[in-house]
Order: structure tokens, then sequence, then C-alpha cells
């Protein structure tokens, strides 16, 4: 703080209203409203502000002037009318929908720098918005999201990037955001995405290639079991390009059924796989998948009852179940000797986790680095979930993080 730094809280209420606020607490003992935004203005289609404001460097024109600053990101929240189940079920949103927008402010000021919302952007958007660099100059330019449509979106900040022209970072205008998958629809297809999903760059079989992850669940009811819920895998083949038309969305027809890939890549024949859930009654995803080390993790909650896990006595009377799945990313096969076999098959997919919560997102734990000689050291990465104390997946990635070094003057 002596040398002029702050530090700042940024937060939203879930159920608590429609409201996003910035705290400076540069001096914790004395913290101040930095500033605040209400569902006004230029921010009228908020809803219940349940996206978690996600922090990143833009690179944007204001009134001729280049800047670059720390902005949020957020999507629009959510309406609670569609508590409703039979208006959710429906798969048509109120005409006065709230929460459908997505939304770039700057971090310091709370002012508007970009957003889109209505338009063709007609369902609530309450997760988390992914954010990525793609030409890597520090500047975020593309993001995707879900919403309770069951449609996942895709944005490019600077359709003009490459140019040299005066339109190059003028993010208000040149924004385009396109539909890139339609996975909803009524009764029991309507499917509703209330987390972000997770996306990898990578190259597969020599060429470029973009795979998105995401589950369905409807949050605000994690006990209904009247939609048949999914989780996706989907391949954005304009990996780096930004298509002058956007393409049409994809829908189911587009992707595999897990079950008849047979342990193959999706590509080329398809453009994407799901897995339906069945392990019980409802089961649903409610958390952001993880992609790591050509595999996907993602977790699911559903209604079945039966005996607690083992070591777990506090959930013993609990009739609600939790697992975690591990897949191959482009397969859908089982990849981790999840029960212990000292093999790997098709009852491998997933494991038992808990009873009666509901599970965050997976998460990379980053061992101890161990065995340190000049030539580096060897370090391992857990996944792990919930309370289970056993990771799902121990791998050593010494060979794929760049050694680092330095000099103390």
């Amino acid at each position: 703080a002596s040398e002029g730094e702050k530090a700042y809280l940024f937060f939203g209420l879930r159920r608590g209203g429609s409201e996003y606020y910035a705290l400076d607490i540069t001096d914790p003992v004395n913290p101040s409203l930095a500033w605040k935004i209400t569902n006004q203005g230029a921010f009228s289609q908020l809803g219940e502000t349940w996206s978690k404001p996600t922090m990143a460097k833009l690179r944007y024109l204001k009134s001729g002037t280049l800047r670059f600053e720390h902005v949020l990101v957020f999507g629009g929240g959510y309406d609670n009318r569609l508590d409703d189940a039979t208006l959710a079920s429906s798969g048509t949103p109120p005409a006065d929908i709230k929460g459908n927008g997505v939304y770039i402010v700057n971090a310091r000021t709370g002012d508007l720098i970009w957003s889109y919302s209505g338009r063709d952007l007609k369902h609530s958007v309450p997760s988390n918005i992914q954010v990525l660099d793609i030409d890597r100059d520090g500047s975020i330019d593309r993001l995707y999201f879900g919403d309770t449509g069951g449609n996942i979106w895709r944005a490019d900040l600077n359709i003009d990037d490459v140019d040299d022209d005066a339109s190059k970072h003028d993010v208000t205008n040149d924004a385009r955001v396109s539909k890139f998958a339609s996975l909803g629809g009524s009764g029991v297809n309507a499917r509703k995405f209330f987390y972000e999903p997770d996306v990898a760059i990578f190259k597969h079989q020599g060429k470029g290639t973009s795979v998105m992850s995401i589950g369905s669940g409807y949050r605000a009811h994690p006990l209904d079991a009247s939609i048949n819920d999914r989780f996706y895998v989907l391949h954005d083949e304009n990996v780096f390009a930004i298509p002058t038309t956007p393409p049409t969305p994809l829908t189911e027809a587009d992707l595999a059924n897990s079950s008849a890939l047979a342990g193959n890549s999706f590509l080329p024949t398809y453009k994407g796989w799901y897995k339906e859930l069945t392990n019980g009654d409802g089961e649903k995803v409610l958390a952001s998948p993880l992609i790591f080390q050509n595999k996907v993790v993602f977790t699911t909650f559903t209604n079945t009852s039966g005996a607690a896990p083992a070591g777990d006595g506090c959930a013993a009377t609990s009739t609600k179940e939790t697992r975690a799945y591990v897949l191959d990313l482009m397969a859908a096969r089982a990849t981790v000797d999840l029960d212990g076999s000292g093999s790997v098959d098709g009852s491998d997919q997933s494991t038992l986790i808990s009873r009666g919560d509901i599970l965050a997102a997976p998460q990379v734990v980053f061992n101890k680095p161990k065995d340190c000689t000049h030539k580096g050291c060897k370090q391992d990465a857990d996944i792990r979930v919930g309370k289970k104390l056993i990771p799902l997946h121990k791998n050593s990635i010494s060979d794929y993080l760049p050694k680092v070094f330095w000099i103390n003057k």
C-alpha cells in the first residue's frame, strides 16, 4: 500500500439480490465501498447475481485511446421465476426474462466496457464465464458460456484484432457473439447449464484442436428427476480463426453417444460426444468440469440411495449420492483404475465419493517437488474431489512443465 498498490474484493449476492460490489480492502481494518452495480440502466437485465466475476486483462479502445486494464467478466445472473419447474421445463422463457446477458466492466471503477444482452440470447446466464487469451498477447479475446435454455455461446471480442487499422481493439463495435451449440429443449430435454465449461486447446494428430466440456443440471432443484441430463464434450473447429459467418450451432445430432464410440476418438466422424447420466434417479452435473492431461473429470449428484462409502460414517443415513467421473477426453472411455481392481474397464468410468452433499468442481493439487537435482525436480499432481482422501488421478507432470531458473543479485 505504501507504494500505491491496492487490494479489492469483488462479489455478487446469489439469492440475496441483483447487485455486484467492489470493496477497497487495501487497509483491511478500514475497508470502503469502491463501487456498486445494480440492475438499472446499462445493467437493467441483471438477475440474481450468481455469476462469480472472473478477473482478466483486456486491451480495448475508449474514446480513441488504447487502454490495457484489469476487468471483470460475469454473466447476467439467474431469474428466480425459473424456480417454477413447470415454467423451466417449457423451454420458453418469459418475454421479460432477467439475466440474459454477459458483461465486462473496469475492475477499478465498475464502468461498463462491453455487454451483450437480449436479441437472440433469451435465457438466463447464471454461470461463471470461461475467458481465454487465444493469441497469447496478454489480453482476453474469447468467451464461452452456457445458459438455462441448454445453449452454449461463443464471444469473440476483437474480430479486427489482426488488422492495423483504427478499429483494432475496438471491443465495443467489433465483438461478435454467436450460438455455438443448442442442446436443450422442453420436457425431458429441458437441459440447463448453471456452471461454466472448461476448454482445452492442444494438438490432436498434428492439428490445433479446441475442445469444450460442460454438464447440464437443474441447480435450483437438485432433487428434480424429470430431465434427461447429459455431459458433453464439444469440438470447436474454429480454434484460432473467426468465421466470417457464424457456423450452424451444434446439436446432439452432430455428436456421438459415448457408448457408441467403443473407445475410439470422436474425430473426425463427429463434432463431439455426450454421456447420458443414468447412475440413479435424476443424475445431474452441478459443478464445472476439469480437463487435465487428456482426461475430463466431472462430478454428479443423484437421488440414488444405498450404503455409505467405507469410512464415511457421517453420511450413513443419507439417500443422496455424489459421484466423480474420469474419462478419456477424445474417446469417453475409462482411463483410471478407480475401483482398485488392478485393471481399467467399464466399471472404472466413475466412483462413489460421498452422500448427502453437492460436490464442487474437481481440483488439481500440485504436490511438493521431490528428487531435485541440477537437472530439475520431479513434480506430481493429483486430482482431488470432495472429502475423498485418495486422489482420483495421480501423475508425474515433470516432463510437461518447463523448468524455471533465476539468479539472485
